[in-house]
């Protein structure tokens, strides 16, 4: 591993109108990975570490099993669960992953059912060869995005506003699947939008943090991260390195029928979940054109829990996505460059 590097890296930013400008940015550390093989991994879409109980989850694309459990020590395989089909407790695609230690359950969303799954830890510990869910909350009522359990009855979700003319931008929602209150509220811009299209211009990825005292949310087409109680209220946030706003427009499919998407030239900010942990969080920014954008990263940024800016890493692999082993502030991600396996970066 390479530390104390200061390299400057160019990133070069496209406007609507096919005019670009060179903005640099200093890199305080380069490090090098370590590629781990591990046994028949699939086309992993998401990743969580397991500190304690030493084990990597990989939610995958496709596979009989959409989720392999794995050793974090040995890197031996575990474990393979969340049976893939339509049946009542099988998931035709899983789309979140979220690891609850306290409660012991394993969350992934089925964005086509319109269901949060619940799989028990306990079963994976245990062995158990391909086990059910415990429960399944339906959101078929509200939708589901990307949805975050934040207490033992409570889920926050991102808010599609198509058909709606309020802007709050979070729906708070009970294991019933019954709508509680909406939250938040959209950042203001210099660059229009409306709207119809404000769920899109304002997606993005958000974290509860280990205490359960605050969350972390990211923007895909902006370089803003905010940092949110749960009542939607904004802690503090960070806008930066060069502050861009999101850029789309509406088109009409004809029909009555119109979809909103990025005009030409839009960038690419925060690209993936923070991982959060030890009063810091890690998080992949990409800075590139969405058109031309191949949705992996190799700049990682790294905040205090306030959202300061500690330092930006360049990792020597581009990556899709990442989780930590907070216990030895080791980092584990994997690539479309690293068939059946995982890279991994010694962080300190």
């Amino acid at each position: 591993m390479k530390n104390n590097i200061i390299i400057l890296f160019t990133i070069f930013i496209v406007s609507s109108c096919q005019e670009s400008k060179e903005i640099k940015i200093d890199y305080e550390r380069v490090l090098s990975n370590e590629i781990i093989q591990l046994e028949s991994l699939g086309s992993p879409v998401r990743i969580k570490i397991d500190s304690e109980k030493r084990m990597i989850y990989l939610l995958q694309r496709s596979g009989s099993d959409l989720l392999k459990v794995y050793d974090l020590d040995t890197f031996e395989f575990i474990n393979s669960f969340i049976k893939k089909g339509e049946g009542p407790n099988e998931q035709i695609i899983g789309w979140t992953l979220q690891l609850d230690t306290k409660n012991k359950l394993i969350y992934s969303t089925d964005p086509i059912k319109k269901r949060l799954f619940a799989y028990s830890m306990d079963s994976v510990e245990l062995g158990k060869a391909s086990f059910w869910p415990s429960f399944d909350i339906d959101l078929r009522n509200i939708g589901p995005e990307k949805p975050l359990v934040i207490d033992d009855d409570l889920l926050i979700d991102f808010r599609k506003n198509y058909q709606s003319k309020d802007s709050y931008s979070y729906n708070l929602i009970n294991f019933s699947g019954e709508l509680v209150n909406t939250l938040g509220k959209y950042p203001e811009t210099q660059i229009k939008v409306d709207n119809f299209q404000q769920s899109e211009a304002f997606s993005g990825e958000f974290n509860v943090s280990k205490n359960g005292k605050f969350i972390i949310r990211s923007f895909l087409f902006s370089d803003r991260i905010e940092k949110l109680d749960f009542e939607g209220n904004i802690i503090n946030s960070y806008v930066g390195p060069t502050q861009f706003e999101p850029q789309f427009s509406t088109k009409d499919l004809g029909g009555g029928s119109s979809r909103v998407v990025p005009v030409s030239g839009s960038l690419i900010g925060f690209s993936n979940q923070p991982a959060i942990g030890n009063d810091e969080l890690y998080i992949l920014y990409d800075g590139k054109e969405f058109y031309r954008n191949d949705e992996e990263s190799n700049l990682l940024f790294n905040f205090d829990s306030d959202l300061n800016l500690k330092q930006i890493i360049y990792l020597d692999q581009r990556i899709l996505d990442f989780d930590i082993d907070w216990t030895n502030n080791t980092l584990f991600g994997f690539s479309s460059d690293v068939e059946g396996g995982l890279v991994k970066y010694k962080l300190k």
